[in-house]
């Protein structure tokens, strides 16, 4: 049976309606754990600090290889998926920064 490798930029979306799950293609906070609701606040990260200024986006959250966004009821994640998916692709994805969190 070959081996699937998730899409990074396909997050999982039903397990709980207000999270999105995305796996990253390598550990982007290895061996901890990180969460952040305070827009604005600098993190060290560009791409934690773009995905906490989207609109809707009330939750970033780090653990090895899983980046989970959770919204604010009153978004739809239709109006967040596509910036959110410029920013993992852009911050993420093709940069491999590893995360420290300040």
């Amino acid at each position: 049976m070959p081996l699937t490798i998730a899409d990074p930029l396909e997050p999982q979306i039903g397990f709980h309606p207000y999270r999105a799950v995305f796996t990253l293609p390598y550990a982007v906070l290895p061996g901890a754990s990180w969460t952040e609701d305070r827009p604005g606040e600098a993190s060290g990260h560009a791409g934690v600090d773009a995905l906490l200024n989207l609109t809707g986006v009330a939750v970033v959250s780090l653990r090895e290889d899983r980046l989970t966004l959770i919204r604010d009821p009153g978004t739809a994640w239709e109006s967040i998926l596509r910036a959110a998916r410029e920013v993992l692709a852009r911050d993420f994805v093709a940069s491999h920064a590893v995360f420290t969190p300040r």
